[in-house]
């Protein structure tokens, strides 16, 4: 299981995103004793994909220059 901010590190987003995507029920994760969450690796990343080339993120890629023809 992992934090919400390892869960944040992983998926290559900030620890709001991954609360809005709990709260809107997106995501599924449980409290843990402490009152965090616990979240399920593969829960991570059904709704956010690991980028496969920098192995997190959620496999968006931002084009910074227009090719040329």
């Amino acid at each position: 299981m992992l934090t919400m901010g390892q869960a944040a590190k992983e998926a290559g987003t900030s620890k709001a995103t991954i609360s809005r995507a709990i709260a809107a029920g997106r995501l599924s994760a449980t409290r843990n004793d402490k009152g965090g969450w616990d979240i399920d690796p593969a829960e991570l990343f059904r709704v956010f994909p690991r980028n496969p080339v920098t192995g997190f993120g959620n496999g968006d890629v931002q084009q910074t220059v227009t090719p040329s023809k």
